[in-house]
């Protein structure tokens, strides 16, 4: 996989760590997190003053990724994706939040659209309503209908739109 291919991957993986991160923490532990990351030397990370964030790394990259990570041969990608994180969300740089805020966000009873390089001839064609919400490695289930009878199938959140997104 080269680089380039990683960037919104790790963009991706990035802001749902920040965003896990942000749910954990309160938000004076979070703002004292981010001062502390301003000032420190590069390649520490305060987040570690409040959590086990390598825990919080693992849930973002399985949400994102659908699988849990190999640190051998994953380990390019989550260090992108963490470097990613301190220097656009756990410094006081709030971009990658804004990253996180135009996620997909799947809801039970939303419709969702698979994405163009995830569709199987004919897919244009189904309704996909989610009837779960996503798990901690990011399935859900959802109903899909055409014509009257409707079957139940699994997808995950890197595959869709929600019909708000375009």
């Amino acid at each position: 996989m080269k680089t380039s291919e990683l960037t919104p991957l790790k963009i991706t993986i990035a802001a749902r760590f920040v965003t896990l991160l942000r749910a954990m923490l309160t938000p004076q532990q979070f703002s004292e997190m981010q001062n502390l990351n301003a000032t420190a030397d590069a390649g520490i990370c305060h987040s570690h003053d409040y959590c086990d964030a390598n825990m919080v790394m693992a849930a973002a990259f399985a949400q994102i990724v659908g699988r849990e990570s190999n640190l051998e041969s994953d380990n390019f990608l989550w260090s992108a994706a963490w470097a990613y994180a301190m220097t656009h969300g756990l410094g006081q740089d709030a971009a990658i939040e804004a990253a996180a805020a135009d996620a997909d966000v799947v809801r039970v009873g939303q419709v969702v659209r698979i994405k163009k390089e995830w569709q199987d001839l004919g897919d244009e064609n189904y309704v996909f309503t989610a009837i779960t919400e996503p798990n901690a490695t990011g399935h859900f289930k959802v109903r899909v209908t055409l014509g009257l009878f409707p079957s139940v199938m699994e997808l995950h959140t890197s595959h869709i739109h929600t019909q708000d997104t375009k």
